[in-house]
């Protein structure tokens, strides 16, 4: 399996379990403190792990390449999820923020515009305003 395709299945994987785990919670679970919520299961912590392992073996072809960054930079726009799973997943671009810096500036530009188009700036994560950052300057933030 190529690093895309592990990547992948990885987003596929937590969209499943965050339905079933959805499916299976009831509605006041978490609150007052009584129980967990759905939000605080480890599926998420798990997820974050897999992703910032697949993006420690993106290297070699650059078309590969480019599409795990736009699965990572745009899966949640798209998934239909929870907010929290949207937050998780949105939270995973971090480990993007130095391959980001990294990319040429045409490629960069265009990554930009994208994402700002997909996530307008009044609704902007502080993680968001850093993948910003790093889009526009070829700098990773520290």
């Amino acid at each position: 399996m190529t690093v895309y395709e592990n990547l992948k299945e990885t987003y596929e994987a937590y969209r499943t379990d965050v339905l079933s785990l959805e499916e299976h919670t009831t509605p006041f679970a978490g609150f007052l403190g009584f129980g967990k919520g759905a939000g605080e299961a480890p599926l998420h912590d798990r997820f974050d792990r897999e992703v910032a392992a697949r993006v420690g073996e993106m290297t070699g072809d650059a078309a590969e390449y480019m599409d795990c960054i736009d699965l990572i930079l745009f899966a949640p726009s798209r998934s239909g999820l929870p907010g929290y799973a949207v937050y998780t997943q949105i939270a995973a671009q971090r480990h993007l923020l130095p391959a980001l810096a990294a990319l040429p500036l045409g490629v960069r530009a265009s990554l930009l515009d994208r994402y700002r188009a997909t996530y307008p700036g009044k609704h902007l994560l502080p993680l968001q305003t850093l993948v910003l950052e790093a889009l526009q300057t070829g700098k990773s933030p520290s």
